[in-house]
This record gives structure tokens, C-alpha cells and sequence, in this order.
């Protein structure tokens, strides 16, 4: 089991998170690797799918516990704690604006700026948009602020440290459903 501070998603300000807040079962596929932080969407079943399953219109969430949480495990028969199963449920906030969060599921490779749209790839990993045209977009960078961890401030301003030493992503939920905004 990851440590719970391994992966994170978390809320850093805005309005009062609490009706958007969705607890969902995890789909099978996503039982092992739907940690905090990365991005979802809620499949036919009615389950918490990584990414958006190929469909560019569906809602995205950020799972703020995911399979890292000890409340996402179950006790099996032997007593020893295991991945989420049916009937378990995960915990994301719905991205429709209005929340500046971070993210440790981000992908460290690429070049983040303020106001970088964000998209999320099929494993739920956050990610910038070439192009906003028939993009998922699901966030928009901010730029990376932690007051109680005093790190220094990064190069690429919306990433940075968060207080357990994790790199972390710096956003504004926002979501932009894929269509050709070119009338095409």
C-alpha cells in the first residue's frame, strides 16, 4: 500500500467544497492505481473511472482519496487490508470551477506556466493542452504557493514542493468539454 502522503489531491482555496464533493465506487480497472490526485470521470455503471474513458464531454473530478486512503481499503478475510473493492467508495471534488487545488499526479516531464489549461490523460495524470480545440480541459495553472513549508520558489511557478517533499501541481478547476470550438 502507498504511503497516504505519497500521492495527494488537495483543496487549497475557494468556495465551500462540500455539495461537490462525490463518493463513488472505483470501476474494476481502476482499483489499482486510482490514487488522490489524479483525475476521473464517472462511467456507465455509475463507478469512478481514471481519465474520461474516450469521451471528452463527460464530467471531471479529482479524487481527494483514492487507493492510498486507508478509507478506501477493506479488511479481507485474513485480516490484512486490501486495494478498494466493490461497494467501496472513493472521494473526488467535481471540477467545475472555482477551487484552486494541487496535485501530486501530474506529468513531471512538461512545462507548466500560469494559465496553462490542464487536460488529463487515460490514466487520470494531469498533463497541459496543446490546444484547447477538442481538448478535455480540466484545470487551468495557478501559480504554487505553500506559506507553512517555506520552499523555494520553483521555475516553473505553478510547481513546487508541498510539506511532505512531494512536487505538486498548483491549478484552478475549470472544465471545458471537448468540442471543436472552430465550428468544424
Amino acid at each position: 500500500m502507498a504511503q497516504s502522503y505519497t500521492h495527494t489531491g488537495e483543496y487549497i482555496r475557494g468556495g465551500h467544497l462540500g455539495s461537490l464533493v462525490k463518493s463513488r465506487p472505483l470501476a474494476t480497472a481502476a482499483l489499482s492505481s486510482a490514487y488522490a490526485g489524479r483525475i476521473v470521470s464517472i462511467d456507465s455503471s455509475g463507478n469512478f473511472q481514471l481519465g474520461n474513458g474516450d469521451a471528452v464531454t463527460v464530467m471531471p473530478l479529482m479524487l481527494l482519496g483514492g487507493i492510498e486512503s486507508p478509507a478506501v481499503y477493506s479488511e479481507a478475510a485474513d485480516n490484512d487490508w486490501v486495494p478498494a473493492r466493490t461497494g467501496d467508495t472513493a472521494v473526488a471534488a467535481v471540477m467545475t470551477g472555482g477551487f484552486e487545488l494541487q496535485s501530486t499526479e501530474f506529468d513531471s516531464d512538461k512545462t507548466y506556466a500560469p494559465n496553462t489549461y490542464l487536460t488529463a490523460d487515460a490514466n487520470g495524470i494531469l498533463t497541459p493542452v496543446s490546444s484547447v480545440a477538442g481538448s478535455w480541459v480540466v484545470g487551468i495553472c495557478s501559480v504554487y504557493e505553500n506559506q507553512e513549508n517555506n520552499q523555494p520558489v520553483p521555475t516553473q511557478l505553478p510547481v513546487g514542493r508541498n510539506a511532505n517533499g512531494r512536487y505538486v501541481v498548483t491549478f484552478w478547476s475549470y472544465f471545458l468539454p471537448g468540442v471543436d470550438l472552430a465550428g468544424g
